[in-house]
């Protein structure tokens, strides 16, 4: 009689980054070519087939492709109905009876975060966000995978919140950038960490002073100088973004400083100065007028007698 013929197929392990192309299952074998050459002898690969399964069980076939989790599988061999006729298949690999396939996972890319705006009286956070979501690949992203950030204000603290960003950012007490340290986790993917700037700088705000008049031959009394601001923010008013506790006004016109005596009808520009804000580069306009008006008198006359 005829006997089937023991063979052994060594299996080998295999990888691939997630997302990328699957490689090709491969196996060594003992099979003899050109040895027993009639009937249905079946030589080389066509005795057997190798497939994916899953690592725990290795009982369902599973499909791998660029979409598939990275993970560990098994790569099993299954033999054909015309292997099973003349051979007795022993598949070996590192896992015993099978080879396993590792699907690593892929890197998270970051492009330029850095991320600069103007003082707007809002927060600024989900703005830096969508920045940070612009330069970021994540593979397979149209699969909706879990992507989580945190962050921190210094290297090596705990990550957290990114926090709100409204108000000018500061280095070390100047106006300046900040440096947000970031971790970025996503399924399937390797840990991310990295950092980026924030820059928020100041916004313009124009002040003025409302048009005053003066009587001839009186002081000015600057208390009652209107101010006028142009360029607040959202709810962002003279009384909760200025300091004007030091304001000081110059009365020019031309080089002639205001004094009381200046000639009806003459003007003077009025500049306010000496206003500080945190968040606010003021600018103070010289478009306010101070005009001297003609004074007012009443002239009582005394009746008067004399003799014919």
């Amino acid at each position: 009689s005829v006997s089937k013929r023991k063979i052994t197929v060594t299996i080998h392990d295999q990888s691939s980054i997630y997302g990328g192309e699957i490689a090709a299952f491969t196996a060594d074998n003992d099979f003899t070519v050109g040895q027993e050459v009639t009937g249905e002898v079946i030589f080389g690969a066509a005795a057997y087939t190798l497939e994916a399964r899953d690592l725990a069980t290795g009982k369902e076939p599973v499909t791998l492709s660029t979409k598939s989790a990275a993970m560990q599988y098994r790569i099993v061999g299954v033999p054909t109905a015309e292997g099973q006729k003349n051979y007795e298949i022993d598949f070996v690999g590192t896992g015993g009876e099978y080879a396993v396939y590792t699907i690593k996972k892929a890197d998270i890319v970051v492009g330029d975060a850095d991320y600069s705006a103007v003082y707007s009286g809002a927060a600024q956070k989900d703005l830096i966000q969508a920045k940070l979501n612009e330069v970021t690949t994540i593979v397979n992203a149209e699969l909706g995978q879990n992507v989580t950030w945190t962050f921190s204000l210094t290297d090596g603290g705990a990550y957290g919140d990114l926090g709100d960003f409204k108000d000018v950012t500061k280095n070390a007490g100047e106006d300046g950038a900040v440096t947000v340290y970031y971790k970025v986790t996503a399924d399937n993917h390797n840990d991310k960490t990295g950092s980026f700037t924030v820059t928020i700088s100041r916004a313009d705000l124009h002040v003025s002073v409302k048009n005053a008049v003066v009587d001839y031959g009186f002081a000015v009394e600057e208390s009652k100088f209107v101010l006028v601001y142009v360029g607040f923010k959202e709810s962002d008013s003279a009384e909760n973004s200025v300091n004007a506790e030091s304001v000081t006004y110059s009365i020019l016109s031309g080089d002639v400083a205001y004094a009381a005596g200046a000639a009806a009808g003459s003007e003077f520009v009025v500049k306010p100065s000496g206003i500080t804000s945190e968040n606010y580069k003021v600018i103070f306009d010289a478009t306010g007028r101070l005009i001297v008006a003609p004074r007012k008198i009443t002239v009582t006359l005394s009746a008067q007698t004399a003799v014919y």
